[in-house]
């Protein structure tokens, strides 16, 4: 190993070790010092025998680096959690591992698993390599021809007009009501919606800024009824949290995502009609379009890096297609 990578490793590990002790301290002017006294010496590392693995360690220097980069602790902790899985599995050396090891080792994760939870793992594992393969830890890639399986273009079918009435109706708590409201108006992502503050919103602009993928900010907007039922939940509650939507006993904190998860999933229980947060915001692009919403538009209010993945939308959707064709054609 060179020097360079040596002292790039040390450096990462004492700014991890830093952080964990004190979160705030400004990350770029402290690994500077480190590398500005780090130079005045020559590190050497502790060679592995030939019956030892260093996987958990480029683990942890990946981690550590996507840390510093800003990664979400989220983010963080699926990569860890599908990583620390493959080390367990493979008790090698990391510039050892094949493209065939790789491939073994996924065709036993596909059992009982869905196809979307698979393309998780091998995201993760494209990711992985190749930082490492860029780090020059390993000389050749072993996911570099991996593929994604093939997937479902078929999204599930839209909340029909009629459905969200007979769901509205079903909300039995202000609260219920307000999610609700406010899932089917933004188009939001549930993790998205989590942490939010009241503060965040404008109330007369009936907008607010959330934190997408990627940690992006977008400008997301909601209707007169949401704002009516978000108003009027806030009323109800006699606690001074910031927080938009809230747990109903103390110590009050916000709701995480499988809670709000859950209010989603017993509300549809309720009147037999199966409905997830994330069908509320496939609800909201489909109602958008067939309403002749620009694509680039609710590309836009989705948070889409590609307009291909919006594009998904208008291509399933007949009703579009036909009155898009009754709109424009000649008689």
């Amino acid at each position: 190993m060179n020097s360079q990578k040596l002292n790039n490793e040390v450096v990462i590990r004492i700014v991890d070790q830093i952080l964990k002790i004190e979160p705030l301290v400004n990350t770029v002017i402290l690994k500077d010092a480190i590398e500005v006294v780090l130079n005045d010496y020559e590190l050497a590392s502790k060679k592995y025998e030939v019956t030892t693995t260093d996987i958990p360690d480029m683990i942890y220097y990946f981690l550590a680096t996507k840390k510093l980069e800003g990664l979400s602790m989220k983010t963080l902790k699926n990569y860890k959690y599908i990583l620390d899985l493959f080390a367990q599995s493979h008790y090698r050396i990391i510039s050892s591992i094949t493209e065939i090891d790789i491939k073994m080792y996924l065709a036993t994760l596909m059992d009982g698993k869905a196809s979307s939870t698979y393309e998780t793992y091998i995201a993760c594992l494209k990711t992985f390599f190749s930082w490492l393969y860029d780090q020059e830890y390993i000389h050749k890639n072993p996911m570099k021809n991996i593929k994604y399986p093939k997937r479902d273009k078929n999204l599930r079918n839209p909340l029909k007009l009629e459905e969200i009435e007979v769901l509205r109706d079903a909300c039995l708590t202000l609260r219920e009501r307000a999610i609700f409201e406010f899932l089917l108006a933004t188009g939001c992502r549930v993790d998205e919606v989590v942490g939010l503050k009241i503060s965040d919103i404008d109330w007369s602009r009936l907008q607010l800024k959330v934190v997408g993928k990627g940690r992006k900010e977008r400008i997301c907007y909601f209707t007169d009824k949401a704002k009516y039922h978000l108003q009027k939940y806030l009323l109800s509650r006699i606690d001074q949290i910031d927080y938009l939507f809230i747990s109903t006993r103390k110590p009050y904190s916000y709701l995480k995502i499988r809670a709000i998860e859950k209010e989603i999933t017993t509300i549809g229980e309720r009147v037999n009609i199966k409905v997830f947060p994330h069908l509320l915001r496939h609800t909201f692009a489909t109602v958008l379009l067939q309403s002749g919403a620009k694509l680039e538009v609710v590309q836009e209010l989705l948070g889409h890096e590609s307009p291909k993945t919006t594009q998904v939308y208008a291509k399933l959707n007949t009703n579009i297609i036909h009155n898009q064709y009754k709109l424009h054609m000649i008689a």
